[in-house]
């Protein structure tokens, strides 16, 4: 689909196509590809041409809908993948990999005083997780 040239001898581009495009997550330089221009000049139409420029927000706010939805329903029908994704990126607070734990205060660790079991007990006894803290002091340091 290469652009049509107007009567000016300039290559149309018809913001219905460039939705459509858009919609279906081409690139803005793979949308230039598709109507022969180049890059650069379908920024210079976004730049002068407001309906093209909002045809491109249309077309990828309405990709990301269709695949938005596309995830939720999958994740409705039991899809696990979909619903730990989902979950993951809606509800990070809770649904993260990774939390951050921060220490505060004063541990005293002295390595030939106490074996490793002992150190987790202390640590556990004082709110902390031990594998936490020894990965953080990397547990090769740690009898």
């Amino acid at each position: 689909m290469t652009g049509k040239l107007n009567r000016d001898g300039i290559k149309e581009i018809d913001p219905n196509k460039v939705e459509i495009l858009a919609a279906q997550g081409l690139t803005t330089g793979q949308i230039a590809s598709c109507f022969g221009v180049s890059r650069a000049t379908l920024y210079n139409r976004m730049g002068s041409e407001v309906d093209v420029l909002d045809a491109i927000k249309r077309g990828r706010a309405k990709g990301i809908g269709t695949v938005t939805n596309a995830l939720f329903q999958a994740a409705k029908e039991g899809n696990i993948t979909a619903q730990i994704f989902y979950l993951k990126n809606r509800d990070p607070d809770v649904w993260k990999d990774r939390k951050a734990v921060e220490y505060s205060g004063d541990i005293a660790i002295t390595q030939r005083d106490m074996s490793q079991d002992e150190l987790r007990l202390r640590l556990t006894a004082a709110g902390l997780d031990p594998q936490h803290v020894l990965e953080d002091l990397g547990s090769s340091t740690v009898n």
